[in-house]
């Protein structure tokens, strides 16, 4: 059963955009959904959707970070197509609004963009 919640994560984190349900989890991995809530609660002590919103949350942090998208195209990339649930759900995880978040990394971001170099090799 473990390898079944392992594919389904990976899954689910290849395919934010989609707008996944317990059933067409389940369905995609031959368990019912109840049985599926069962097997995700016990292998990772949350639901599957609240897994979901947690992947989508962080992915949507690491954006802010990182990029220069508006919050309403990372809403759409990480799944999370409605503003204001995306606004109030990010704050409870993170203590800030998508905008006021991004507010913490706007100078780093902004000198990346002076200065586009691959900073990987610098640490």
């Amino acid at each position: 059963m473990k390898a079944k919640i392992t594919f389904l994560k990976k899954t689910i984190l290849a395919n934010l955009r989609h707008k996944w349900t317990v059933k067409n989890l389940a369905h995609s991995v031959d368990v019912s959904p109840a049985h599926l809530q069962k097997l995700f609660k016990e292998e990772m002590g949350i639901s599957p959707i609240q897994f979901i919103k947690q992947l989508r949350l962080e992915k949507a942090r690491k954006l802010l970070e990182t990029t220069f998208l508006r919050v309403q195209q990372i809403g759409f990339e990480v799944g999370i197509t409605d503003q204001s649930y995306l606004d109030r759900e990010f704050k409870k995880k993170y203590g800030a609004t998508p905008n006021q978040y991004r507010e913490q990394f706007r100078e780093k971001l902004e000198a990346k963009r002076q200065n586009p170099i691959n900073d990987s090799f610098v640490q």
